[in-house]
């Protein structure tokens, strides 16, 4: 990855300084602007030519290597290695589930997960952290009628003993706002803020709340992409900032390269129309188009 972006930057500056001495030697208003924008389209179309490649050259290669440390990308069935988890909504025993209340500005997004492991065609691996969701299915309900199971649970949960869920609560007439796991104090500003049964339930129901939940059934096949450890041996698959390359997608490994590629084909296509139009703009005719267009924005801004 690092070396891509080396060679990316290495194009975008290389590209730059070239355009910006054909550009001067023909005369080009705002030569340096224009050099820029060119120059990004042209790393741009570089970098989706390359991931294209790397697409291609990888099609119909089925063998998995699991090596410490790096990134890997596996495929299976999910198997659970403990108790199912019951999501809130829908009330199914799943593998993951997130779920998110709207309303107006506040909202709760939660998380939970089965200890699970991925079973392959020769081999199983344990997963760990909790991934983003994005590529399965969201379900969108009318919030009034669940409210009273969801006020339920939130009022008899032991905070203090959920670490696996994630909290964002902003509810009227608090200022209580939390993300991620709860240390004693955090975990005792959420007990006194759901404690109470009634007083949630008129705080709730004041607001027209929209529900989502997302949820992946035992048993789905799915692949996924995440840092391999040896020692236990298993995969990280957890989000965050730092974790961008980390997913789970529905499919086989074949199904989902199958779909990437696709959806690669159609991106590349676009950038290179870009690309290339906007410098068939600036240098055909000796750049005559480019000019006239400048000009015009020039006669807008003294009007």
């Amino acid at each position: 990855m690092l070396r891509g972006c080396v060679v990316l930057l290495a194009v975008l500056v290389g590209g730059y300084y070239l355009e910006l001495h054909l550009l001067t030697a023909m005369q080009i208003p705002y030569a340096g602007w224009v050099a820029g924008a060119l120059a990004l389209g042209a790393a741009m179309l570089a970098g989706s030519l390359d991931h294209l490649g790397k697409l291609l050259l990888n099609r119909g290669k089925s063998a998995v290597h699991l090596e410490e440390g790096k990134l890997v990308r596996f495929s299976g069935r999910l198997r659970p290695c403990g108790e199912l988890v019951l999501s809130p909504f829908t009330q199914r025993r799943v593998m993951f589930y997130e779920y998110e209340m709207v309303a107006g500005p506040g909202g709760l997004r939660g998380v939970a997960m089965t200890p699970c492991e991925l079973v392959g065609a020769t081999t199983s691996v344990r997963l760990s952290g909790f991934p983003d969701l994005q590529h399965f299915n969201k379900e969108m309900f009318d919030g009034k009628p669940h409210l009273p199971s969801l006020i339920e649970q939130l009022s008899k949960r032991n905070w203090k003993r959920q670490p696996i869920l994630e909290l964002k609560a902003v509810l009227p007439g608090s200022n209580l706002g939390l993300d991620g796991g709860a240390d004693d104090s955090i975990a005792g500003a959420i007990e006194s803020t759901f404690r109470n049964a009634d007083d949630l339930a008129r705080k709730l129901s004041k607001m027209d709340w929209s529900f989502s939940e997302t949820v992946i059934p035992a048993g789905s096949e799915v692949t996924v992409q995440g840092i391999y450890t040896l020692n236990p041996p298993q995969i990280d698959i957890s989000r965050g900032l730092m974790k961008v390359q980390h997913e789970i997608k529905p499919g086989s490994g074949a199904v989902v390269a199958s779909r990437e590629l696709s959806k690669q084909w159609i991106g590349t296509a676009v950038v290179a129309s870009i690309a290339v139009g906007i410098h068939a703009l600036a240098y055909s005719s000796d750049g005559k188009y480019l000019k006239q267009l400048v000009q015009w924005f020039q006669s807008l801004e003294t009007s």
